[in-house]
């Protein structure tokens, strides 16, 4: 088969959990008239191995290469790029490996063109931009993608100019429509292709809507402030049964990951899934992101999350200091919240998995309601709490609120010690450095203790390692370190990954 274009992306979190980006990046292409194949795992690879992989699918007829690299920050690979934060991690592997892979890509086909996207984008440009090596990539493509890729690839095949707002290096930053608003999302149908090679009952994300009513003054995400009766950010009824009862159809999967910044924002979203899985007559479970403390003030939502077997919810909670929480958008009586979870719990029969997410060092946070949140949150029914620093820096996706307006929430932005041309904070409380600190010795502390359990979120991705989810979730995070587990799990996610590239091979050799 002619590949128009290969696309290389990395699993979530180590786990055999398919991000969305490169696979719809692909579908829409698809749609177009383009032959595309995309290749997961990548970290996994050695130089070795990608080569093979190249040297049976680039042609002189191939016009792209690209990357989505939302999740690369997350490999384990231990000669990867290391800095002082992990969330400038570019490259799945280590910036020589990348520019080895993008040089042998060249010697097959001089012609190609090299793309890098997805949420990694900005952390490519920080880390790159006072290294005078050649990348060689040609265009970066920064946002949602699905019209700029579609017409950056008819230029390539067509000769054409492409439509960038300006250099970096020698790469054409190109981001016209970065919130896809030429795409209709609403009406879109994804699907999973052949060459995906997705395994019998795999755990696939799914797309309900995109954006968010909301708009936090930390979070920088695209979309946010979407008016409620804003529907083109919502996926039809149709789509969405379509969708799930195709997957079912070709691979039997019944779990999935709804990928919505929020869930729960909207109480009409959730019936409309529950409609679905009600249509479908598939005993189907979901995880989402879920915020508590609307589910505290719309009690309604509770019988939905139990009926539409939410299994897993992970809630950004960030403060119990009701001050705090309040400062950048979010609230609620934690006492309130508290019974929210309880009664979430006692009505899904336990048969549920929390996860909690505490950012440590927002407005009006100070030590002592620092502790008071925390040790709510360990009293809390949540199976496991994340501990993160606010962090204030251009992220990815654009600016946030804190970020724009510092000085008005009491921050003062300085220079980032580890990072050249990168800027942190601190105020009259706390810093930056002070905060990841902090985070890392409650979560040491909670993990050491066995009060932190892998969760719903590693759990979920277990899910397609064979594991029941539940009975994953609820696994205290420090017994992943016995040698009897990490002999396990390392088995399992070698098969996987053996697996995964059999098919994959098997696929290019026969097509």
């Amino acid at each position: 088969m002619i590949y128009h274009g290969v696309i290389l992306t990395d699993v979530m979190a180590r786990l055999r959990f398919r991000p969305m980006g490169a696979y719809r990046v692909a579908n829409v292409l698809r749609e177009a008239g383009y032959n595309i194949l995309v290749i997961d795992m990548y970290s996994t690879l050695s130089i070795e191995e990608l080569k093979i992989l190249l040297d049976k699918t680039i042609t002189k007829e191939t016009l792209f290469f690209g990357y989505s690299s939302t999740f690369f920050y997350a490999s384990d690979r231990s000669d990867r790029l290391v800095t002082k934060h992990p969330m400038e991690l570019a490259f799945p592997t280590s910036r020589e490996y990348f520019i080895d892979t993008n040089h042998y890509v060249k010697s097959l086909n001089p012609n190609i063109k090299i793309m890098y996207g997805g949420a990694s984008v900005s952390h490519y440009i920080n880390t790159t931009q006072s290294d005078e090596r050649d990348f060689a990539v040609d265009y970066i493509i920064d946002g949602y993608s699905e019209t700029m890729v579609v017409d950056v690839v008819n230029n390539i095949r067509d000769n054409l100019p492409q439509r960038p707002s300006k250099l970096i290096k020698t790469a054409e930053y190109i981001n016209y429509d970065r919130e896809a608003k030429g795409f209709d999302f609403r009406n879109h149908h994804h699907a999973w292709h052949e060459s995906d090679c997705i395994a019998p009952g795999e755990a696939l994300p799914l797309e309900v809507a995109r954006g968010c009513v909301f708009k936090c003054k930390f979070c920088s995400f695209p979309l946010l402030g979407k008016k409620k009766n804003d529907m083109s950010y919502l996926r039809t009824e149709e789509c969405l049964l379509r969708e799930i009862q195709e997957n079912y159809e070709k691979y039997q999967t019944r779990q999935y990951m709804i990928v919505d910044d929020t869930f729960n924002e909207r109480t009409d979203k959730m019936e409309t899934l529950l409609r679905v899985r009600d249509k479908s007559k598939l005993d189907l479970s979901f995880g989402a992101y879920i915020r508590l403390d609307l589910v505290s003030k719309k009690p309604e939502q509770i019988p939905l999350i139990r009926d539409l077997n939410l299994v897993f919810h992970c809630y950004g909670i960030e403060s119990f200091t009701y001050e705090a929480a309040a400062s950048i958008g979010k609230g609620g009586d934690p006492n309130q919240m508290l019974e929210t979870m309880h009664e979430i719990y006692h009505q899904m029969n336990g048969k549920v998995a929390m996860d909690a997410g505490h950012i440590i060092g927002l407005p009006h946070e100070t030590p002592e309601t620092l502790e008071r949140s925390v040790q709510l949150m360990v009293d809390s029914p949540a199976d496991t709490i994340y501990f993160f620093a606010l962090t204030l820096a251009r992220s990815a996706y654009g600016k946030s609120e804190l970020w724009e307006n510092a000085p008005k929430y009491g921050y003062t932005l300085i220079d980032d010690p580890y990072i050249p041309g990168k800027q942190t904070w601190k105020n009259d409380v706390w810093d930056f450095e002070t905060c990841v600190q902090i985070a890392n010795q409650l979560e040491k502390k909670y993990v050491d203790s066995g009060r932190n359990k892998l969760g719903g979120a590693g759990g979920f991705g277990m899910i397609n390692l064979g594991y029941d989810f539940l009975e994953a979730a609820k696994m205290p995070l420090r017994d992943f370190r016995s040698p009897a587990i990490i002999h396990e799990t390392t088995n399992r996610h070698l098969a996987q990954r053996a697996s995964y590239f059999d098919m994959l091979n098997q696929y290019i050799d026969n097509n």
